[in-house]
């Protein structure tokens, strides 16, 4: 794109050709105030806030969607223009309820969370010079994490558009006209009745205070908040995330991406935006030794250390076996790993291990993010994709709308991504592989093909997979098989998880189980039925392995555990703490140190191994 010259309230300035007048004006230092503009979105032009003078224009151009020209001359701020952008100000204001006092956004000027009203500080709206019309609209709070309070919409279309474009979805829409216009989801359904995934990328981009969380309100403006820019390590997918903390709690999660305009689009699943902020399960807070009656006493950290050492000198490395959840970040992994075989334990595994011996043998290739959304079929194989990668998701749905891709689903169990299915096949669960010869033409006739297997489910019986796995190298069509948890490549390429489960199964004393936040692979039924005599237990909540376990350790969540992670597309990142830990609770690594030292085993150094990831 070639370069153009322009002239900004008379001094001049270098463009880009292509780029709106609002980009350069920003660009070049100047500020516009804007409502319906929004990065990462395509321009509106509806509010007009944005307007500006144009030499030779008889007319206020909006900046937002008026691309500039070799020669052109903008003014930015003349009193032409600020009479226009306050006489907008006070239509916007004067319809329906903005009486600021009453809502939760409202604050002094840099403090308020409300770009409204921030807009309107900025145009000095001292008063409402017209009538306010205040007829009463509807207030939705069918929504299980969002409430959306129709009086305070201004109809900037944001959330329409972030819907639209980024989450594509295409669950909200305008309805009605005039001033009886409203932001509707599908037919006009209340939200929690409608296709909406609570990704709340509608509530993100609102300038006003018409979407607002269920869990963050009244805990605090954001501009009063620690910020943590990190990114959610829950699925694997990795999406860019800013963190306001208050009082080492979480008011509020957005998606960091929209601006920059990631592959992601800035968007986040539900679990990523609300679960952090939802989190209700109890905290283990002091370490716990079970006494000689089966009843548990309240420790030290010290002699629960201690309790451990004696238990560890009591087995020998055969009769001792380490469970771990391949959620926990690399470094903890590494240190399991690098401590078991200073024991010379050799029975270590994750729970997400038949997963990974189950897709090893795996010859073909692997499917990334591009191929799925350049895929002109894609075939998604077992659990729902909406909850567990929600975000990889909306590239399916990317690829359905924007490449006319086909989605055929197979899946024992209904999603909301069905909508946009061509075919869905309803089959018991655990017999998905029965039917995968029967779209082996369909494949063989399609150009860009992609296989998604979902769900730790799926993916932990081979029966379901294998045939899957079978037909795609046959026909050499790239497989995405979603990983259970958001560091399982990290647990697999470490070795935590054996290739071969030759040492594993057979009957042990002693059992390490050290628990990651959420694991869709961890099963305590299914290590309860084992048997192991004594269990020692590492984890952040109360779980129900504390049954059967004889000394528990209060570990860091993975809200407070920093740490590298390898994502699905094989990117590794180094996840920063969002919350601070109490003092008691610590790390795996911290934990295995601790008690490394205890028994003289020495220092476990674990950063070469995670460097190689």
């Amino acid at each position: 794109m070639r370069e153009v010259k322009i002239k900004i309230d008379g001094r001049e300035f270098t463009a880009t050709e292509g780029m709106t007048i609002l980009e350069a004006v920003r660009k070049a230092g100047y500020e516009v105030p804007t409502l319906c503009y929004h990065d990462g979105l395509s321009p509106h032009g509806g509010c007009r806030l944005c307007v500006v003078e144009v030499k030779g224009s008889p007319r206020l151009l909006t900046s937002c969607t008026t691309p500039v020209a070799d020669g052109m001359e903008v003014f930015v701020n003349t009193d032409r223009v600020k009479e226009a952008r306050k006489f907008v100000m006070n239509l916007i204001m004067t319809e329906r309820n903005h009486f600021c006092m009453f809502c939760e956004k409202s604050g002094r000027y840099e403090e308020t969370d409300c770009e409204l009203q921030k807009r309107a500080y900025e145009v000095q709206i001292e008063h409402f010079p017209f009538p306010v019309y205040v007829d009463k609209y509807p207030v939705d709070t069918s929504s299980p994490v969002m409430v959306t309070d129709h009086n305070r919409c201004i109809l900037c279309g944001r959330c329409v558009r972030v819907c639209s474009e980024i989450v594509a979805n295409s669950t909200l829409d305008f309805s009605f006209r005039g001033s009886k216009t409203l932001i509707a989801a599908d037919t006009g359904l209340n939200k929690g009745e409608s296709s909406c995934i609570s990704c709340g990328a509608c509530m993100q981009v609102c300038p006003a205070g018409a979407i607002f969380s269920k869990f963050g309100g009244y805990k605090g403006k954001k501009s009063l908040c620690e910020k943590v820019e990190t990114f959610c390590p829950i699925c694997g997918v990795g999406c860019e995330t800013t963190n306001y903390v208050r009082y080492n709690n979480i008011v509020e999660i957005e998606g960091a991406g929209l601006a920059k305009r990631t592959l992601d689009g800035g968007q986040l699943c539900e679990k990523g935006r609300y679960g952090p902020i939802m989190e209700s399960r109890n905290r283990i807070s002091i370490p716990l030794i079970r006494d000689a009656k089966g009843r548990f006493v309240e420790a030290t950290y010290g002699e629960a250390v201690n309790k451990v050492v004696q238990l560890l000198k009591a087995n020998s490395p055969d009769q001792i076996a380490f469970r771990a959840s391949s959620f926990l970040p690399a470094e903890d992994l590494a240190y399991i790993k690098g401590f078991a075989s200073k024991l010379g334990v050799e029975d270590i595994d994750t729970f997400d291990g038949d997963v990974y011996r189950n897709l090893s043998s795996f010859s073909g290739s692997k499917a990334t993010y591009e191929d799925l959304l350049n895929a002109d079929l894609i075939l998604l194989v077992g659990g729902d994709i909406i909850k567990e990668h929600g975000v990889v998701g909306s590239y399916i749905r990317r690829a359905v709308r924007n490449k006319g891709a086909e989605l055929m689903v197979i899946s024992s169990m209904e999603s909301k991504i069905e909508r946009w299915a061509k075919e869905v096949k309803r089959i018991a669960e655990g017999s998905e592989g029965s039917v995968a010869v029967e779209y082996k033409e369909k494949i063989s006739a399609a150009s860009n093909p992609v296989i998604v297997l979902e769900g730790a489910g799926l993916l932990r019986n081979k029966e379901a997979i294998e045939p899957w796995l079978r037909l795609a190298e046959e026909l050499s069509v790239k497989v995405m098989a979603l990983a259970p948890t958001g560091n399982s490549l990290a647990a697999w390429e470490l070795g935590v998880a054996p290739v071969s489960s030759n040492t594993l199964g057979k009957p042990k004393k002693l059992l390490f189980l050290f628990l990651g936040d959420i694991d869709s692979s961890y099963a305590p039924a299914e290590i309860a039925e084992i048997g192991y005599e004594t269990v020692v237990l590492h984890s952040a909540y109360i779980d129900a392995m504390m049954k059967l376990s004889d000394v528990v350790l209060p570990g860091k969540s993975w809200l407070e555990n920093e740490g590298t992670y390898k994502l699905l597309n094989g990117e590794v990142r180094k996840f920063t703490n969002i919350l601070n830990a109490e003092d008691n609770a610590k790390s795996p690594r911290e934990f295995l140190s601790d008690l490394a030292n205890a028994m003289g085993l020495g220092t476990i150094d674990v950063s070469s191994l995670v460097s190689k990831l």
